[in-house]
């Protein structure tokens, strides 16, 4: 009798188990192998489905090669269709365990005594330490800023800006923000030590004042100064002025010269200086004055111009040259009214006065320069003003001919004369008294119709 027996293949089921990675690392994924009644049969390897050359893989929903932190839904894949003895069926995803990817952890390590002046760029550099190896990253996987804040039970809370934008000087503990764990989620974040050395100090910021240089004239009143702050953010300037008072002041001195090297100059230089009070009743800010820093001008007194009062007019002929033997009838006085002594001279290059057109004075600019010698005069400047120079006309010179005759019956020929004027002949008009017919004297008077020229005394024979 032969019988013939028919070995079927044997159904079982591949399962995907639920596997946990750390996040970068390759998940170790693990097989399950189960009858149709559900009883395991072990692994692959138990059964030696790896003998038959039974490839399995696995695709996670995730999608990539190291997926984020979370969980993942498990897919098997392959082919099965070799293994002679079984009859696989692949599990369903929805029926795989699920592969858990958890944070890597990280110690974040930063530097000891950091520090930076107010309103500076923080800069918090920092490095990753694999926190079971405590070796240092050669390249930190993070990404982001590190903040200033503060450390208490509950925490770390990041440091609040000022209204202008900037963190208020301190000692702060280094931490994150919740956005920057939050971009960092894969990586579970440890801080280094909290010792007092791993603080980050904001120092006061040094500010300075600045004075401008100013001038006034001797005996004037100071005019107001003008002063700045130095090295503090234009928009905290009101600020700092409801925190401190600026007083300024100056070297005292109101003459407007100096003796320098035994030599007196003007203008006179007055140094400014400058206090800054703290106001009573509030609260000194982010930053701390320093005079070092300060940049102080001087106050320049000038001399002052005398009041010059031309008592009367001078006068001249014309085309004479105006020089100093033309006296100048004037006198200075200073601002008291307490008359100066000093020179008063005609100014440079005034050459000659035109003869007459329309007008008998003509303006001509003077000088009045202050005796120096005198120490009451020294601050008073040389000064010009305008004397009205009367131009006299020209006084002609007459020389009369023969002035006898003998009776004729008829009138005597007219006067015979020279009239000169410098240098230069000048005609005149000769007016007879009576007819000069008869034996008698005759009064001949000369007369001329220009303004230029004045007659002598001799003008009537």
């Amino acid at each position: 009798i032969r019988i013939t027996v028919t070995v079927a293949r044997r159904p079982v089921t591949v399962s995907a188990t639920a596997v946990e990675a750390v996040y970068g690392e390759i998940p170790d994924y693990e097989f399950a192998v189960a009858d149709t009644y559900g009883n395991s049969l072990g692994s692959p390897e138990d059964i030696q489905f790896g003998d038959l050359g039974i490839t399995l893989t696995v695709e996670t929903s995730a999608g990539k090669e190291f997926p984020d932190v979370g969980t993942y839904d498990i897919k098997l894949s392959g082919d099965v269709s070799d293994a002679a003895n079984y009859e696989i069926t692949l599990t369903e995803t929805d029926l795989n365990g699920k592969l858990t990817v958890v944070p890597k952890k990280l110690y974040i390590k930063w530097g000891m005594n950091m520090s930076a002046v107010y309103g500076a760029a923080l800069n918090i550099p920092y490095t990753a330490v694999d926190y079971d190896t405590g070796n240092d990253l050669s390249q930190s996987p993070l990404v982001g800023k590190l903040v200033l804040g503060t450390m208490s039970a509950d925490g770390f809370t990041p440091a609040e800006e000022n209204e202008f934008g900037r963190i208020d000087t301190g000692t702060y503990s280094i931490g994150w923000t919740t956005e920057f764990a939050e971009a960092n989620r894969n990586y579970e974040l440890f801080r280094s030590e909290e010792s007092g050395g791993y603080k980050y100090q904001i120092n006061k910021a040094v500010f300075g004042v600045k004075v401008d240089s100013n001038t006034k004239v001797y005996g004037e009143a100071d005019p107001v100064p003008v002063w700045s702050f130095i090295n503090v953010f234009a928009e905290e300037v009101q600020t700092l002025n409801k925190i401190y008072t600026v007083i300024v002041d100056r070297v005292d001195g109101e003459d407007a010269y100096q003796t320098v090297d035994g030599n007196t100059v003007s203008p006179a230089t007055y140094r400014y200086t400058a206090r800054v009070v703290i106001n009573s009743g509030v609260t000194v800010n982010n930053y701390e004055y320093r005079s070092p820093l300060s940049e102080f001008g001087s106050l320049s007194i000038t001399r002052r111009a005398p009041n010059v009062t031309v008592n009367s007019d001078s006068a001249i002929e014309p085309n004479v040259p105006l020089s100093d033997s033309v006296s100048i009838d004037a006198s200075a006085f200073d601002m008291n009214g307490n008359q100066i002594s000093g020179v008063f001279s005609w100014g440079e290059n005034i050459g000659t006065i035109p003869d007459f057109t329309d007008s008998d004075t003509v303006s001509v600019t003077a000088v009045f320069t202050p005796d120096y010698d005198n120490a009451d005069n020294l601050n008073y400047s040389e000064t010009e003003f305008v004397v009205n120079v009367a131009v006299l006309p020209v006084v002609i010179d007459i020389a009369w001919g023969a002035n006898k005759y003998v009776y004729s019956g008829k009138a005597t020929p007219d006067m015979v004369y020279t009239a000169t004027a410098a240098g230069e002949n000048v005609l005149l008009t000769l007016t007879y008294e009576g007819d000069r017919v008869n034996v008698g004297s005759y009064t001949v008077t000369a007369s001329i119709n220009d303004n230029n020229y004045r007659l002598p005394e001799n003008a009537s024979v």
